[in-house]
């Protein structure tokens, strides 16, 4: 029989300044806080925010994330900024 012993440790995600955006959510416009990272996700990052949140532009789950290849940047709400920044750091 094998243990594993788990590490709990501090991190700190500081959020970059919120966007302002309305977001259809199916039945109507709702103003939504989103977070602007710069550059745009790799195809691994891509495959693991379709997995995990859906398809980008669409509002689902009360998530939405999308990205902008002529303006370089990603855009999230809080959660999925969260997890996209454990899971994949800085980069």
């Amino acid at each position: 029989m094998s243990t594993q012993a788990i590490e709990y440790i501090d991190a700190t995600v500081v959020l970059p300044p919120p966007v302002k955006k309305l977001i259809w959510n199916g039945t109507e416009f709702v103003p939504f806080l989103l977070y602007r990272k710069k550059g745009l996700p790799n195809n691994q990052q891509l495959v693991w925010l379709w997995q995990t949140y859906g398809k980008p532009r669409l509002y689902e789950y009360g998530r939405h994330w999308d990205y902008s290849g002529g303006g370089n940047y990603t855009i999230m709400d809080d959660k999925v900024y969260m997890f996209y920044t454990m899971k994949w750091g800085t980069k």
